[in-house]
């Protein structure tokens, strides 16, 4: 569901809809928060049973979602969360910075085909948890999804025109 959504993130900004999409593939906002409040509660949990005593969810300030600290120190956690069986899960520039820098002290929790009953609210349930604890990110395996591309003179030999166009 995350790398669907970010291809079709990818593609509207290009101007284009991906093709092939079917109409109500995609989550609602509270259904995807739903389906990470699981992922981030069973990697919690998962956490504390492996000897992590203190869980600090810092998702809401940081480019990682869980601190976990022990008498010995600290890891980084990303978790992802997602209602398909996760043999690929989308990780943003900063994500793989963050990692990259911290590994070994860092983790990747996949909280995969998460149980979703869609409805006001939706809920989320079950899952099948993958942890890669230190999480060593093989950089040949990323797949870029989009590039960002700067139009300006300085980039380009060839001549470059702007105009505002008024109705």
């Amino acid at each position: 569901d995350e790398v669907v959504e970010v291809l079709d993130a990818v593609e509207g900004a290009a101007g284009r809809r991906r093709r092939g999409r079917r109409q109500g593939r995609g989550l609602t906002a509270p259904e995807r928060k739903a389906v990470e409040e699981r992922a981030v509660s069973v990697a919690t949990e998962y956490l504390k049973g492996a000897g992590w005593p203190t869980i600090e969810d810092v998702g809401a300030t940081e480019s990682y979602d869980l601190l976990a600290t022990n008498e010995e120190g600290s890891i980084k956690v990303e978790v992802k969360g997602t209602t398909s069986a996760g043999e690929k899960v989308v990780v943003t520039r900063n994500e793989v910075h963050l990692h990259l820098e911290e590994f070994p002290k860092n983790a990747l929790i996949v909280v995969s085909k998460i149980n979703l009953v869609k409805g006001d609210p939706p809920v989320a349930s079950g899952g099948t948890l993958t942890v890669l604890l230190p999480w060593k990110i093989d950089t040949s395996t990323l797949d870029a999804l989009g590039f960002e591309y700067p139009i300006s003179v300085e980039n380009h030999e060839s001549f470059l025109q702007s105009e505002s166009l008024d109705s």
